[in-house]
């Protein structure tokens, strides 16, 4: 008797190991062999397993399936309905384009739906004024990249127009008096409405009359630089506006102080006249 029970014990840690690696229910091992081994018999309540095998342990249960990501945000956009604006010191209808409706390229929809209120002028606008501002989707107003002077591939400028020279810069008789007197500029003949060309990028700082000028934009183009544009008979940017290399600033004209059409240009570093041939290409 000692002998045989020790055979069983035997006989049920072989079993035991080998339905736990076999992934076997041991109490089913034990109820299939009791009636060999009647000393396994399971304590009652455990199943049989089914007459195909001994049934495995039960695979455990999935991970829940991770949740969805949050669909993505709208793209950030400011809803815009018409609405008034009043115009304050230092305003201008290019500055108040970008800073109200994000887009300043914007500002001349500004100028057509309150030319009433502003005149033949868009430059000339004044603190107090009550403007309507055109309304749609917009994007958030960004801060616009400083452009730096570009000159021409050869080093140098291109010309603002191509035209006769008529008048150089320096010293020449006055056009309409004949007493001696200095010119700032560069006289350039051209047939009105011809398309006058920032020769490299800046930033409007000055556009509309001013006296024997006509109508006159000058352009800061950084490092001391400055260029501006007489007698125009079509001023056609904003101040503050940003432009490049070739954009078309206004159109040629006889406007101010002036004998026939041409472009009257300047160029000014560090605040003195200086000769613009020197600077064109």
């Amino acid at each position: 008797m000692p002998i045989e029970l020790g055979l069983l014990g035997r006989f049920g840690e072989v079993f035991q190991t080998f339905a736990r690696l076999a992934g076997w229910a041991f109490a089913g091992v034990r109820k299939l062999l009791a009636p060999v081994f009647p000393g396994l018999a399971p304590p009652p309540g455990i199943g049989v397993p089914p007459a195909g095998g001994i049934a495995p342990a039960p695979a455990p249960a999935p991970a829940p399936a991770p949740a969805p990501p949050p669909p993505p945000a709208p793209a950030q956009a400011l809803a815009s309905a018409p609405r008034t604006y009043t115009v304050v010191r230092g305003d201008s209808l290019w500055a108040i384009a970008r800073r109200e409706l994000g887009a300043p390229h914007r500002w001349p929809e500004i100028y057509e739906l309150n030319r009433a209120v502003i005149g033949g002028n868009p430059n000339l606008i004044l603190p107090g004024q009550v403007l309507t501002l055109p309304g749609g989707a917009r994007p958030a107003p960004a801060k616009p990249a400083p452009q730096p002077t570009q000159p021409a591939p050869s080093g140098k400028w291109a010309w603002p127009i191509r035209g006769r020279i008529t008048s150089r810069f320096g010293n020449r008789p006055d056009p309409f008096t004949g007493k001696p007197d200095f010119h700032t500029g560069l006289d350039l003949a051209a047939p009105a409405g011809t398309p006058i060309k920032a020769p490299a990028a800046g930033r409007v700082v000055f556009a509309g009359p001013r006296g024997g000028y006509g109508n006159y934009v000058i352009i800061d183009h950084g490092n001391g630089l400055q260029t501006s544009y007489a007698h125009q008979s079509a001023i056609l940017v904003a101040v503050g506006q940003h432009v490049g290399a070739g954009a078309v600033i206004g159109k040629v004209g006889s406007t101010g102080y002036s004998t026939g059409p041409h472009l009257h240009f300047e160029v000014k570093k560090d605040g003195r006249f200086v000769d613009p041939l020197a600077y064109l290409g």
